[in-house]
């Protein structure tokens, strides 16, 4: 889901075409969600399909571009405004930092949301389960709210010190295969020779 959502927010910024988007996308999330050219048209086709996002008449330099209708504007900042119910996951990381990156959306209030959220979801019961379930259950879910908690304290304020909203690259991709990633950097093992 993120993907619509993330298409949606960066149309929000700047009209672009399928590969613009997956560029972009790729370069929000830190690679964190890293889409094929395939999944982002399809997306845009049901986008298209559902009333959220429609074709530009005059395509450039031969590529359709999209930009978002109102109703399209108006599902991503809801999105932005809802806060997942469970524990940390992957998409809210994924979720901040677009939010972060686009100029015209308060990352901060997004990420201030989820913070409230998980603070909130820490003082929840854990009902049902048997004894010693229970508490080895509530030490991971704590565990896991604790680090999304340390988390969006950290990103809230580094983000008060360093802008971190940048506008859509407006260099076209180049037609054909992408260039192959590069992988993180690995850290060697304490016990590696040097």
């Amino acid at each position: 889901m993120v993907v619509r959502y993330g298409i949606l927010g960066i149309l929000a910024e700047s009209p672009c075409y399928g590969t613009q988007l997956r560029q972009e996308l790729l370069r929000r999330t830190a690679g964190l969600l890293d889409v094929n050219s395939g999944q982002i048209y399809s997306t845009l086709d049901r986008l298209a399909r559902d009333g959220l996002v429609h074709k530009l008449d005059t395509p450039e330099h031969g590529r359709v571009l999209y930009e978002p209708t109102e109703q399209g504007l108006a599902v991503f900042r809801h999105w932005l405004e809802t806060v997942d119910e469970g524990a940390a996951t992957i998409d809210t990381i994924r979720k901040v930092s677009l939010a972060l990156s686009l100029p015209s959306v308060d990352g901060q209030a997004v990420a201030q949301r989820n913070l409230d959220a998980c603070l909130q979801r820490s003082t929840a019961p854990m009902d049902g389960l048997p004894e010693p379930l229970t508490s080895m259950v509530w030490l991971g879910y704590h565990s896991v709210l604790n680090a999304e908690t340390n988390w969006l304290r950290q990103v809230i304020q580094q983000a008060s010190r360093t802008p971190t909203a940048f506008p859509v690259d407006q260099e076209r991709p180049r037609r054909g295969r992408p260039p192959k990633r590069v992988s993180r950097q690995t850290v060697p093992d304490a016990g590696e020779a040097r």
